[in-house]
């Protein structure tokens, strides 16, 4: 009985839009309808994609984490590694910041490119144009870095990549810094526009740990970025 209106239209496209149109997690969803208002429903988003869909599919594809289990299995040691720390990024990623949040020792960040280019061969990660023509960005579905980051935190490594995380983004505020005011200023504009969610990811994260002055100084470098 459930019909698109007026009201509910708004949720509606936000759901769709946070579990980025995939088949499977958008007919979780919509099964949950039947007894969860939409506006509820998009609260709940995490855990629906943990609950159970048609009973006549294969028990891998019943829930939109089974199928991720699933791919997850099928990964190299290595590669899990390298699938839980990347998600840590919020909005997406290039491969310098993936190189220094996923290397684990001084000198290994060299396998990131193969260890990146592996997991978009399996379709956990995607490749995109960057804010610059000749640059290229990396991201996750919205529901497959949920599942990412939730490895992540029970991986026991989450407080380490995410300080890793939070270091790159301060070094890339510092570099913003003059760059706003120069000849470089729409550059920079972009860049910072594409990093944004990860720099207020990275402020979340000092101002949890306490690191008020390295979160100061993030803001100290961007307050002209967010006054244009």
């Amino acid at each position: 009985e459930f019909s698109l209106n007026q009201n509910n239209a708004g949720t509606i496209a936000a759901i769709c839009w946070r579990l980025e149109g995939l088949p499977l997690a958008l007919e979780l969803a919509a099964a949950q309808v039947r007894f969860l208002a939409p506006a509820t429903l998009l609260q709940r988003l995490d855990r629906i994609l943990q609950s159970s869909g048609a009973r006549d599919l294969p028990p891998r594809q019943q829930t939109m984490w089974a199928t991720l289990d699933w791919d997850h299995d099928l990964l190299s040691p290595e590669e899990r590694t390298a699938f839980r720390s990347l998600g840590v990024f919020a909005g997406g990623f290039t491969l310098p910041a993936a190189e220094v949040v996923v290397a684990e020792e001084p000198g290994s960040e060299g396998k990131t490119l193969d260890l990146v280019g592996q997991l978009v061969e399996k379709s956990l990660v995607m490749a995109e144009g960057g804010a610059a023509n000749d640059t290229t960005r990396y991201r996750m579905l919205e529901p497959v870095r949920e599942y990412s980051f939730q490895h992540l935190e029970e991986s026991g490594e989450q407080h380490a990549i995410r300080a890793r995380h939070a270091d790159y983004f301060s070094m890339l505020a510092e570099q913003a810094a003059p760059g706003l005011k120069g000849a470089d200023q729409l550059t920079w504009l972009d860049v910072l526009s594409e990093e944004h969610d990860n720099l207020r990811a990275a402020l979340g994260y000092l101002l949890d740990q306490g690191a008020t002055d390295q979160a100061g100084q993030i803001g100290w470098n961007l307050w002209l970025f967010w006054s244009l």
